[in-house]
């Protein structure tokens, strides 16, 4: 969040795949609206959901914030499946399609980096 803040957004983490689509899912925690800074890909995020200040990540689609209220939320978390798993480096573009930033990743996280995360975790 203090990177958001300091930033506009904040790169995640990266992994191979979403829920059972192929392809790498990209995962941004920004703070602005996702119709005002998005990663420059052929698709729109395919998660976007509302984060509050004490760290609460409300469901998709939810009624209390923007676009259904004027109410804007102090983060967005999204997640964008990006189908080329070659592509690591991305621009970051504003409403009017103007680079704002950009994001390289250098990892990107498996299915069995989370499992053995998961394996050590429970050990402790």
């Amino acid at each position: 969040m203090k990177q958001a803040d300091t930033n506009t957004f904040a790169y995640l983490a990266a992994f191979n795949g979403y829920r059972l689509r192929a392809g790498n899912a990209v995962w941004m925690l920004q703070t602005t609206n996702p119709s005002d800074l998005r990663l420059d890909t052929e698709y729109a995020p395919i998660r976007e959901v509302a984060v509050t200040a004490d760290g609460t990540i409300h469901p998709e689609f939810c009624k209390d914030f923007w676009p259904y209220t004027d109410v804007s939320p102090p983060y967005w978390l999204l997640a964008y499946l990006v189908k080329d798993q070659t592509q690591t480096n991305f621009k970051l573009i504003d409403e009017d399609g103007n680079r704002v930033g950009s994001l390289t990743i250098a990892e990107i996280t498996t299915d069995e980096d989370l499992k053995q995360r998961m394996k050590t975790n429970d050990a402790e």
